[in-house]
């Protein structure tokens, strides 16, 4: 994956991991909640399923928390206006976006397209920094 899809893809599910987040407390105490209720023949079986349980969403989790970092490290490093644009295109995905950004910031639609990939190719910078070794020169 590119770094520009790779930015796009942080960007987009970056109200999903922050739910993820938000709701984890809360799903690990359901989890914890059956853990301990369990009873009857087959405990053994759903003991074991309950504690593999927790470990994917203690992974599921962490992997939706550094997501999430990252994604708010790279908007919060960006101006005002590149971290509006972002947010309308691809965290709200507003359909109205181009025109609604276009007259709060008083510039033509086209401005706004250019200046959401500016903003979207430096916020890929801070996210997934190019790799130098790939854009190096190759003496033979």
């Amino acid at each position: 994956m590119d770094r520009i899809s790779y930015a796009k893809q942080l960007l987009c599910s970056y109200l999903i991991n922050r739910s993820t987040v938000d709701n984890f407390r809360y799903e690990m105490q359901l989890i914890n909640g059956k853990l301990y209720s369990c009873g009857g023949n087959d405990c053994e079986d759903r003991i074991i399923g309950l504690i593999d349980a927790k470990d994917r969403l203690a992974a599921r989790t962490a992997r939706a928390r550094a997501d999430a970092v990252r994604t708010e490290r790279g908007l919060n490093s960006l101006s005002d206006y590149h971290r509006q644009l972002l947010t309308a295109f691809y965290v709200v995905r507003s359909r109205s976006s181009a025109d609604s950004l276009a007259s709060r910031w008083h510039i033509e639609r086209s401005s706004v397209y250019r200046d959401k990939n500016e903003a979207l190719r430096r916020f890929a910078d801070i996210v997934c920094p190019p790799d130098p070794a790939l854009s190096a020169p190759v003496h033979t």
